[in-house]
């Protein structure tokens, strides 16, 4: 299964079946990897400042948490968004309302399928820039968003 895929995605890549569909599967896979560093950093920073971390990547339908976390009575749903840099807007601001409401769509199903209601509900961002070659900026902000 896994072989027949890989096949797929070079044929796709050289545009064998859509002619005017040439990605760089290169750069995904590079974007990916830095979402992956990013969320990481997200985790290690939100442990470190004594949350306690719930889930992971969370899927419910075709909606996704990046991490679910609780410190004391609170759940903090997190959104975490990687850069390299500014130039296309901060990290948080790629966080749109038709994202928020996703967001807090998946989240609602959590707190039911994990029978959480009893627990105060709280919408983060953490927005990360790591510059090529460079120490890695990292900003929670609590409350970023709310139902």
């Amino acid at each position: 299964m896994l072989i027949a895929l890989k096949k797929l995605l070079a044929r796709l890549s050289r545009g064998r079946w859509f002619p005017d569909f040439h990605p760089r599967w290169s750069d995904l896979a590079e974007k990916d990897q830095l979402a992956a560093r990013g969320e990481e950093l997200a985790l290690r920073t939100l442990v470190k400042s004594g949350y306690r971390i719930m889930a992971q990547r969370w899927r419910w339908h075709r909606f996704e948490l990046d991490l679910v976390a609780r410190k004391g009575n609170t759940v903090a749903v997190i959104e975490v968004k990687t850069r390299r840099d500014d130039r296309f807007g901060s990290p948080q601001e790629a966080v749109p309302r038709w994202k928020q409401r996703r967001i807090i769509t998946a989240a609602k199903a959590f707190v039911r399928h994990k029978r959480l209601e009893d627990y105060i509900l709280r919408f983060d961002i953490v927005a990360i820039t790591i510059p090529p070659g460079g120490k890695p900026e990292i900003l929670h902000i609590d409350n970023a968003f709310s139902s």
